[in-house]
């Protein structure tokens, strides 16, 4: 093998594997030596010092990226990454943040949120949006005594936009996602405590942009969960927050909140499995198959049903 070919051969070797790892590694019976030596060539690397790290724009120019100004360094390579696989322009380290977190990279949107964070404690729309980041990622735990450590972060978070800006519509949008999160893992007197405080933070968020879906899916996941409460559970909510907001909580309205969501996000897939949940209660069948089955993409007979129903409510609450 010619020398130009080797060196060739090694880069693509190294960008596959910093891709794939663990392919590699569940090959490594069928390696070369030759290959065999390359895998330990790139470890040794890799463990070595980092004496070039990116300190400022002259290296950050010595490394191919494009220095962006008034960004910070340790910014830059975000940028860079994030370039790679979806290139466009930003004005400051909160839209990659933004950007990451909206294709589910949600632990490096944590990273940038920290890093600005760092620097400015009090920096408002990255506090609101640190605290919807690890609600996220809190969702995904199954760990119970986890996931209320990750909301409870998340409620301080909230909280602490709450108090720069007290109008901010990101701070109560946060806020009432928080909550919202927090209700799957307390006790019951405790999740309506929740529950009444999270609908009075959305509907501020909607008083101020009433085109906001998620706030309209919160408010129909409210009024859908209070309308299944026991006779017992509404009394005790009834007498907590006064009798004509919790019987403002019913199946009819569950359903119109998310007809509004969808509104705003007609594709949606949990929106649309909640509005077909709603109108299962209120004896709307075939509207209910509709939404289902615009939730999945796929065609549901009423055979299918309750199979899917079950399936589906598993997946998007953790419970049948």
């Amino acid at each position: 093998m010619a020398p130009e070919d080797a060196i060739t051969y090694f880069f693509i070797f190294l960008i596959s594997f910093e891709q794939y790892p663990i392919n590699y590694i569940l090959r490594m019976r069928h390696c070369s030596w030759s290959g065999l030596v390359l895998l330990l060539f790139f470890f040794a690397c890799q463990s070595a010092p980092d004496t070039n790290s990116v300190e400022n724009d002259t290296d950050l120019e010595e490394y191919g990226i494009a220095p962006r100004k008034g960004v910070l360094p340790s910014s830059q390579k975000a940028y860079y990454l994030l370039d790679q696989t979806a290139p466009q322009s930003y004005e400051n380290p909160i839209d990659v943040a933004d950007s990451l977190r909206n294709h589910f990279q949600l632990a490096k949107a944590l990273q940038i949120y920290n890093s600005i964070l760092e620097h400015d404690p009090h920096n408002y729309p990255t506090l609101w949006r640190k605290s919807v980041t690890v609600s996220e990622m809190g969702f995904l735990l199954t760990n119970l005594s986890i996931k209320e450590d990750y909301y409870t972060e998340a409620l301080h978070l909230a909280k602490r936009a709450l108090g720069i800006e007290p109008n901010g519509i990101g701070a109560h949008f946060a806020m009432a996602l928080a909550l919202n999160r927090m209700e799957s893992v307390v006790d019951d007197h405790r999740k309506i405590t929740f529950a009444v405080k999270m609908k009075r933070h959305a509907e501020t968020v909607l008083r101020k942009d009433s085109t906001y879906h998620y706030a309209w899916y919160l408010l129909g996941s409210w009024s859908y969960d209070f309308a299944g409460l026991s006779e017992s559970d509404r009394s005790v909510a009834q007498s907590l927050f006064g009798t004509e907001e919790i019987d403002n909580a019913t199946y009819d309205h569950a359903t119109e909140y998310f007809l509004k969501a969808l509104k705003y996000d007609p594709n949606n897939e949990v929106y649309n499995y909640h509005a077909a949940m709603a109108h299962l209660q209120v004896g709307h069948e075939e509207e209910a198959l509709a939404f289902l089955r615009k939730a999945v993409q796929e065609e549901i007979d009423a055979e299918k049903e309750q199979e899917f129903i079950r399936n589906f409510n598993l997946m998007v609450t953790g419970h049948e």
